[in-house]
């Protein structure tokens, strides 16, 4: 038997909830990780029984924006020039 939570989970993914369970999620989401990995399960899951995934996962995508983003240099005071 599917655990309530599973079943809230699968729910919000297929976007079945109501906007009140949506936004008690969100914070349950926000404090607990073990849920959180097994929200981005059901995300990936959906996406896979949708045929919504790339041809190639790019793993070092995160590690380039990173760098790019260390790299971009702050915004110039225009009131200093």
């Amino acid at each position: 038997m599917v655990d309530k939570t599973s079943e809230q989970l699968s729910a919000l993914v297929d976007g079945e909830c109501s906007e009140l369970e949506v936004e008690m999620a969100i914070r349950r989401l926000s404090k607990d990780q073990e849920l959180k990995t097994r929200w981005q399960c059901y995300h990936l899951i959906s996406d896979a029984l949708k045929n919504n995934v790339p041809e190639t996962i790019d793993i070092d995508f995160h590690e380039r924006i990173r760098k790019a983003i260390e790299a971009d240099s702050p915004p110039r005071n225009q009131a200093s020039d």
